[in-house]
């Protein structure tokens, strides 16, 4: 795909280079576990958690997924993008692969 852009064979993701000392709360901070794993049709045949939001189609801002993430302890997901945040917001993650 990027390619198609320009001429380059490999991107970036942007994901790495964001700000995200807006959404760390102080020491560490979060409380639960937020288990986030995907409902699309991208997702593993495999049990999903009754407790699941999967946030990356419930939340209808970036804002909204952000705090999301960050008002918890223990984030578990099957998103690379929500596993990149949350780790990169100091969470604990557990990471289950997707397609």
């Amino acid at each position: 795909m990027i390619g198609e852009i320009c001429r380059a064979e490999l991107a970036l993701d942007g994901a790495f280079y964001f700000d995200y000392s807006p959404y760390r709360i102080r020491g560490g901070g979060g409380k639960g576990v937020l288990q986030t794993y995907r409902t699309d049709s991208e997702r593993v045949p495999a049990a999903i958690p009754r407790d699941n939001i999967d946030i990356s189609i419930t939340c209808s801002t970036l804002d909204e997924w952000l705090w999301t993430i960050a008002r918890h302890e223990l984030v578990r997901s099957d998103r690379a993008h929500v596993v990149i945040a949350a780790a990169l917001l100091g969470k604990d993650v557990r990471y289950r692969p997707s397609n």
